[in-house]
């Protein structure tokens, strides 16, 4: 096949063809051989003095014609450098080797094909999302590029992207069940942390196994934070470089700001993943739902829920 549009050579098995992309579909005769395809054999052998080049035939006028991919003289016939002329026939975007007379085409990393045919690699549409979050939009930036961005309703660098979390709500200011000569104080709405604490073994640190974390959280009438509790934390501005176990068998961490240090500057939640061994040792990362506490005011005796007298009176 030559040509563009790949055309079939019509040489006989005499000759060869000038194929390829570049090539014109002509035929190279064999020696003894004549004709446009190479078809009639000659009626006389021809004879070349001095003998041509192993690499050449001897034609019917006794001169010397250097093989397809060599040149010379015909006497002394060199390889040809095909690479330094337009590329070997390869793609642009293609890198040409050659060994012998054999010419390869390589497509450079950023592209894909045969190397005659290179296009450049959109890397969104490898069926993975470019590598983004499954709550990204991969954007094609280029050949074998992408940009991840997270969708709305979602924050991080688009590799991972954690919901936008909700502040909590006051909840003094939707139900006050305090006495109306008691302060109302929501600690869960104080807290800065949505509720998530880590929680270190008395024995030092990284000493829990995944059974004692979640038994050291108990304890403190908690139970082990789930991704997404800490990832609330996380945008709460909850930052701490310890690997504590999670809930659901996982680990990881919380970075609010880049430290090649600390989760190779990364920021969101630094996900180990599900571990197969529990028995690997970690901090913990805690959840607890604080109360709402009510403090009567002053002047006034009782527990908040009920206040008593006037003490100033």
């Amino acid at each position: 096949r030559y040509g563009p549009s790949c055309k079939k050579c019509n040489c006989t098995k005499n000759g060869i063809c000038d194929e390829g992309i570049s090539g014109e579909g002509t035929c190279f005769c064999r020696e003894g051989w004549i004709g446009k395809y190479c078809e009639t054999r000659s009626a006389v052998k021809p004879v070349c003095s001095p003998k041509c080049d192993k690499n050449a035939v001897c034609r019917n006028d006794s001169t010397c014609e250097c093989n397809p991919h060599y040149e010379g003289d015909g006497r002394k016939c060199t390889v040809v450098d095909s690479c330094k002329n337009n590329n070997g026939g390869c793609h642009q975007h293609a890198t040409c080797i050659q060994r012998g007379i054999n010419v390869t085409c390589t497509c450079q990393s950023e592209y894909e094909g045969d190397g005659y045919v290179c296009s450049p690699i959109d890397r969104c549409v490898d069926g993975r999302n470019g590598g983004c979050s499954e709550h990204a939009i991969c954007i094609n930036i280029g050949p074998n590029k992408r940009r991840c961005e997270c969708k709305e309703g979602f924050r991080g660098d688009g590799m991972q992207c954690l919901v936008n979390a909700k502040p909590p709500v006051d909840r003094c200011l939707e139900m006050n069940l305090c006495h109306t000569n008691a302060f109302c104080i929501d600690l869960h709405f104080q807290d800065t942390t949505a509720g998530v604490f880590h929680l270190q073994s008395t024995s030092g640190k990284n000493k829990f196994t995944f059974e004692g974390a979640t038994a050291a959280c108990n304890v403190e009438g908690a139970t082990l934070a789930s991704f997404e509790q800490l990832a609330t934390a996380q945008q709460f501005g909850f930052h701490l470089c310890i690997v504590g176990w999670m809930i659901d068998k996982k680990a990881g961490y919380p970075t609010t700001h880049s430290n090649p240090n600390c989760g190779s500057n990364k920021i969101g939640i630094i996900d180990y993943g599900v571990r197969t061994n529990l028995s690997e040792l970690w901090d913990a990362y805690c959840f607890r739902e604080q109360d709402v506490q009510c403090v009567c005011k002053e002047g006034f005796v009782g527990d908040g829920y009920s206040c008593n007298g006037n003490l100033m009176e």
